[in-house]
């Protein structure tokens, strides 16, 4: 992440990432603290997805429902 927001970070000094763990609710707490010191906001990424690699026979329930959780509802959850 820090690699491509240095071309941003160059053009100006007020842009600024944050990481977010998505199914982590302190995680959530800090980002949404960081975000109330900016005026506003013009552009906001949502760019988060997880895998596990494995044979789908393989698969977990609980490796899926964390795909999902990650993949699908945290993002429309928390945007």
């Amino acid at each position: 992440v820090q690699t491509c927001a240095l071309p941003i970070f160059s053009k100006d000094n007020e842009s600024t990432y944050l990481d977010l763990d998505l199914l982590n609710q302190d995680s959530i707490n800090l980002f949404l603290s960081e975000i109330q010191k900016f005026s506003n906001i013009d552009v906001c990424i949502n760019n988060a997805g997880i895998n596990i690699i494995n044979e789908i026979i393989d698969v977990k329930e609980e490796d899926w429902d964390k795909i999902i959780q990650v993949n699908l509802l945290a993002k429309f959850f928390k945007s």
